[in-house]
């Protein structure tokens, strides 16, 4: 660029000041990191805390200090299935979600816990005695689509229900042959 258009130019601005960076550098501590002052004005002067009482020479230190923890007694199988039962006469299946509970047992979850020592074990008494009451309370797939099969078998007619019908009708040929006889038999999907 010549002097001449140089002097037709207005002038540059002033460079702008830099800005702070958005991160604190290596080099800088970090707020939690910087030491405190102590002797801030606003603050009042509190007592010296007072030391701790000897334990006695013999004391268990372990025992002294809090008291052993307790657990809740475990429900026994029977009074489980009976809870389970219940819920399964009044929904029609035990694809309960985990975070519900039958007259204060909490059902789904205990029922996540069989589903996982059935599948980690093999066939345990509560894992007989669940499937006496819903064979398909462990299925091969997962809860999810367990949970939204019972949602459109009850409910087919709304309309999340009917988005999820139609998906099975296109995901046919992936789905587990037991989930194609579900669909079928309840009338959900017609082969």
């Amino acid at each position: 660029m010549g002097p001449a258009l140089a002097a037709q130019l207005p002038p540059c601005p002033p460079p702008r000041r830099s800005r702070p960076p958005l991160r604190p550098r290596f080099s800088d501590p970090l707020p939690q990191h910087r030491p405190r002052q102590l002797d801030h004005p606003r603050l009042p002067d509190l007592p010296p805390t007072p030391p701790r009482p000897a334990a006695p020479p013999d004391a268990d230190r372990h025992h002294s200090r809090r008291r052993p923890r307790t657990y809740p007694a475990r429900a026994p199988l029977a009074h489980a299935v009976e809870h389970a039962q219940s819920w399964a006469q009044t929904h029609g299946h035990l694809a309960v979600p985990h975070d519900s509970t039958q007259d204060g047992f909490p059902l789904g979850r205990w029922l996540n816990k069989q589903r996982y020592r059935a599948r980690k074990t093999g066939p345990t008494p509560a894992a007989h005695a669940l499937t006496a009451i819903d064979p398909w309370w462990n299925p091969p797939w997962g809860m999810t689509w367990q949970h939204a099969y019972q949602r459109a078998r009850t409910q087919p007619h709304t309309p999340a229900n009917r988005r999820w019908i139609h998906k099975q009708r296109r995901t046919w040929p992936l789905l587990h042959p037991d989930q194609q006889r579900l669909l079928t038999t309840t009338g959900l999907v017609v082969s």
